[in-house]
């Protein structure tokens, strides 16, 4: 049943990645059919199976022969990861995958265009809300450090206001120690990709969803 949910997630993370760059480049989401990035040709069904159409074409287009980006695979199965880590079987276990959907598609926008449309992080924090267990007090006290940190960025910034509205998110639903391992885990990533791809600045949000969800399948190994 796991393989089941895994591959209904890459399908999801297909789409996700569709959604995404369709919105960036001004396209309809469902007035044309899929094509090629490149070539603009239109992929035939058997090229839509996530995952096993970018194997099986060896992650090349098969009209115009360029190399598929490999991101593409790794959102699909990143997300085949949020539906293997919290298949939609109860109320809450749905309430996660949405939340962990929403977070990456927020990082897709984020890898694609260094930002994401604020629309987007209206329906993460009702997710945000439902999910977290805090108290009232301690929802309030994050979210004035949260509006803080804004102010403070504003004038001097230091880091995306798209990545302050993750970590806050974070921070409401997650214990403190474990937002702080987050965290950390993510900056090392981040700064490992900058050293080897010798940039000064990096969209932060992919590796801050790529560390939480090794936390969580951590969280489900130790408790299995």
């Amino acid at each position: 049943m796991l393989i089941f949910w895994f591959y209904c997630g890459c399908c999801c993370g297909s789409f996700l990645l569709v959604v995404a760059s369709r919105t960036i480049a001004g396209e309809s989401l469902g007035m044309s059919r899929s094509h090629c990035q490149f070539c603009q040709c239109p992929l035939h069904w058997w090229e839509l199976f996530p995952v096993l159409s970018f194997c099986w074409q060896r992650g090349r287009c098969r009209t115009c022969h360029h190399s598929l980006p490999l991101s593409l695979l790794v959102w699909e199965l990143t997300a085949g990861w949020c539906f293997w880590l919290s298949p939609p079987v109860n109320f809450q276990s749905t309430l996660w995958l949405l939340f962990l959907l929403g977070f990456q598609l927020l990082s897709i926008f984020d890898s694609l265009c260094w930002g994401y449309p604020t629309w987007l992080l209206l329906p993460q924090i009702g997710l945000t809300f439902l999910l977290s267990q805090q108290s009232v007090l301690a929802i309030l006290l994050e979210s004035f450090l949260y509006l803080a940190l804004l102010a403070f960025n504003h004038w001097h910034p230091w880091i995306g206001n798209g990545d302050l509205d993750l970590l806050w998110l974070l921070l409401l639903i997650l214990p403190l120690t474990t937002w702080c391992s987050i965290l950390l885990t993510a900056s090392g990533l981040g700064l490992i990709w900058l050293i080897k791809q010798h940039h000064r600045s990096l969209p932060f949000l992919p590796f801050l969803f790529l560390s939480t969800l090794l936390y969580l399948t951590g969280l489900v190994c130790f408790s299995a």
